[in-house]
């Protein structure tokens, strides 16, 4: 098992290569509506990293498209992904999962002002905690 600061490290290097696929232009701006958080693993011998980002996008940028691009290029990468689309609002939802254990979910989303968001949540996998 690798160490908690690890698995750490690579789930927010994943974040930010999702980030980067998008095109700066649609960017209005980036929240990271935490530093993180840690939990402890299922069978408590570890700790598990969560985060979210908050990207604000501009309102003609394509959500569901993108989010449906993304879900393609990471099967390419031989992640395991899924695609949801709400019933009830249309919005859509990837799920994405690496072969070492990342997991991100990216949905679309909006401001309390109606501003269009990309959500970006992450998980790691476990990781050991020197003590």
């Amino acid at each position: 098992m690798q160490s908690y600061e690890s698995v750490k490290a690579e789930t927010i290097h994943e974040v930010d290569l999702v980030e980067a696929l998008l095109d700066p232009l649609d960017v209005v701006s980036v929240e990271e509506n935490t530093k993180g958080d840690s939990f402890p693993c299922a069978n408590r011998t570890g700790l598990l990293y969560t985060g979210q980002r908050l990207i604000e996008v501009s309102v003609d940028f394509d959500r569901p498209a993108w989010l449906k691009t993304l879900q393609r290029d990471y099967d390419d990468r031989e992640w395991a992904s899924t695609i949801e689309t709400r019933s009830n609002s249309g919005e859509v939802t990837v799920t994405l999962v690496s072969p070492g254990g990342i997991t991100l979910h990216i949905s679309e989303n909006e401001t309390q002002a109606g501003a269009p968001l990309v959500v970006l949540e992450s998980f790691s996998p476990c990781g050991t905690v020197d003590d």
